[in-house]
């Protein structure tokens, strides 16, 4: 496009008027191509960019939707993808965090983790989904753990606190 409006130029200059209308119009349509590239690479950065977030890969998508921004730096999706891609370091660790202690049983850690991995990119459904689990888990083994305490009282002859431990499990 800049070579054909060159030659243009040169043509109008020199006053060919025919020949410089037709370089500018060729000029016109490279141009018109160079805006309808833009909006095609655009959206194959955001879409690359999604998918290094998805397999964690914070760097890819750091560079995809800076990139994207640096072509159109009012893109709202491009600036919510950078913030999201800039906080993924943060959040893979809170979830091999939650996995640690959710594979050690401490569920009030796992719990803990995952919820704060949610918070930090609400987008990120396996955050929730893992929260989800893990209070669903703890949850478990609270009651689990009140129906043990329930018969052992009854085997104990402690019918008070056997009452107690088996209305607990109920009320979970």
């Amino acid at each position: 496009a800049e070579e054909a409006f060159a030659a243009g130029q040169a043509a109008f200059e020199r006053r060919d008027y025919a020949t410089a209308r037709g370089a500018w119009e060729t000029a016109l349509e490279g141009l018109r191509g160079v805006e309808t590239g833009v909006s095609e690479r655009l959206g194959g950065l955001l879409a690359a960019g999604e998918e290094a977030l998805v397999r964690g890969d914070a760097e890819t998508a750091v560079r995809d939707f800076e990139m994207a921004l640096a072509m159109d730096p009012a893109n709202a999706a491009a600036d919510a993808g950078l913030a999201r891609a800039r906080n993924l370091p943060a959040l893979m660790a809170l979830m091999d965090a939650g996995a640690s202690a959710e594979a050690a049983g401490n569920f009030d850690a796992a719990v803990d983790a995952y919820a704060r991995a949610a918070t930090l990119d609400p987008a990120h459904a396996p955050a929730a989904e893992s929260r989800d689990r893990a209070v669903a888990a703890r949850a478990g083994a609270g009651y689990r753990r009140l129906m043990s305490e329930g018969y052992a009282a009854l085997a104990a002859g402690d019918y008070s606190a056997a009452r107690e431990r088996f209305s607990s499990a109920a009320r979970m």
